[in-house]
């Protein structure tokens, strides 16, 4: 297991979050693109990218950002040639977390309260070709 540390600015103060994560030294992985977010994967991993919309697909295929084999890796500009990514859509529209945010207002007994969940779309990567 390796540390991992990210340091984020949330107005004028840091905030440091601990990610422990497992490194492996074998397999290939990819950095795939979905929605305007980045993803690594492997094969047989499950990842939940955001809603696909209403597709009748059960395989979608990605170009890889970038392709990591141990110690090479290999770069796009923008995409790696030659290179697929194929995932199986495992379930189709599933909800995260609900995020709740509140606007008070001391003194005045005003407040609002809103609720938000987003939908997911979980993928199983299958093949790196």
């Amino acid at each position: 297991m390796h540390k991992a540390v990210f340091l984020t600015d949330c107005s004028s103060r840091i905030e440091i979050q601990y990610n422990y994560f497992k490194v492996e030294s074998f397999g290939m992985k990819a950095v795939i693109e979905s929605g305007g977010k980045q993803y690594i994967v492997a094969v047989d991993d499950l990842v939940a990218v955001d809603y696909l919309g209403e597709s009748t697909k059960k395989s979608i295929t990605f170009d890889p950002l970038m392709l990591i084999d141990g110690d090479k890796s290999v770069i796009g500009t923008p995409y790696v040639e030659k290179v697929k990514v194929s995932a199986e859509l495992v379930e189709h529209d599933f909800k995260g977390p609900k995020v709740t945010s509140v606007k008070f207002k001391a003194k005045k007994r005003v407040y609002s309260k809103r609720g938000h969940r987003q939908h997911y779309s979980l993928l199983k990567i299958t093949k790196l070709s």
